[in-house]
C-alpha cells in the first residue's frame, strides 16, 4: 500500500514538473 502511493506520488511530482518546465 505505502508503495504504491510512494510510486504514484512520484509520477505525479515527474508530470508536474514536466508539466511547469513545457
Amino acid at each position: 500500500m505505502f508503495r504504491d502511493l510512494k510510486v504514484r506520488g512520484v509520477l505525479i511530482f515527474i508530470v508536474v514538473l514536466a508539466a511547469a518546465y513545457k
